[in-house]
């Protein structure tokens, strides 16, 4: 099937294995020069072989979410996007009930605030091209349906990820 992205450029989060390593391989088949960013270098590097195998484009970038600095490579990066896939990896376990504020900050911090500024960014470049596809994967389930152990933190976090981007979206637009 041909989705009309050939020769665009994708960014996409998480990567290096399940639904973000999904997502990279069939962009790439769809003939997208796909960048796949993860914390991981040994497995983006066996995702973006398999991509260039194929006959695909693919590059990895090192990146921790987590951390504010790594956004640095991204941003800086002067060709921009046309497609960002925005998938972060799951929190750590915590049992239901327990309220660790470190590693709420933390997770919050990697799988919005830090994605939030990142698809800002990317959405700036998209609206001056007068091109952009978001998309925004995750395990989007019923409130009573989310997983307990550690999956309340993606869910609440992917949720709002998820509403988001039309926001991001149409201030962009209306900027230009």
């Amino acid at each position: 099937m041909d989705l009309g992205l050939s020769g665009k450029r994708a960014l996409v989060l998480g990567a290096s294995q399940g639904l973000g390593a999904a997502s990279a391989a069939a962009l790439a088949a769809e003939g997208v020069e796909t960048v796949l960013l993860a914390r991981s270098g040994e497995k983006l590097s066996v995702q973006v072989s398999g991509i260039i195998a194929k006959g695909g484009k693919a590059s990895a970038l090192v990146a921790d979410l987590a951390r504010q600095a790594d956004l640095k490579s991204i941003v800086d990066d002067p060709r921009g996007y046309d497609i960002l896939v925005l998938n972060s990896p799951p929190p750590p376990p915590i049992k239901a009930g327990t309220v660790d504020r470190t590693a709420w900050a933390s997770q919050f911090d990697a799988m919005f605030l830090n994605q939030i500024e990142l698809a800002a960014h990317v959405a700036k470049g998209m609206a001056a091209r007068g091109i952009g596809h978001p998309a925004c994967t995750g395990r989007m389930r019923g409130a009573g349906q989310a997983p307990l152990h550690g999956g309340f933190q993606r869910f609440c976090a992917a949720a709002i990820l998820h509403g988001l981007w039309p926001e991001i979206e149409q201030d962009q637009q209306g900027a230009e």
